[in-house]
């Protein structure tokens, strides 16, 4: 699945869960799947997701849903990242 799949996957949910379809609230929930996969491109896990940069970015009622968002896209692009690098080591017989 690709990081805009899971992206839009996280999106329809989140915004299912909280019953408010809008297009603020899609371009915050967005913004908060893009920090997510930003971190797993430059970390090795999603566990210690970094998520104090929220203040500036997300109003405090969509806060927990957003956290949610960035972990699910996180996890996302981590797991496509590893069954790249599987293939590819299985291609190279590693």
């Amino acid at each position: 699945m690709s990081r805009q799949v899971a992206c839009v996957h996280a999106l329809v949910w989140v915004l299912l869960y909280i019953g408010t379809i809008g297009a603020d609230v899609e371009s915050t929930f967005y913004k908060c799947c893009q920090e997510g996969n930003m971190w797993a491109a430059s970390a090795s896990s999603c566990d210690s997701l970094a998520k104090k940069a929220l203040a500036s970015v997300v109003s405090e009622e969509h806060r927990t849903s957003c956290e949610i968002t960035m972990d699910i896209c996180c996890r996302a692009t981590m797991r496509e990242r590893f069954c790249d690098a599987g293939k590819a080591a299985a291609r190279s017989n590693k």
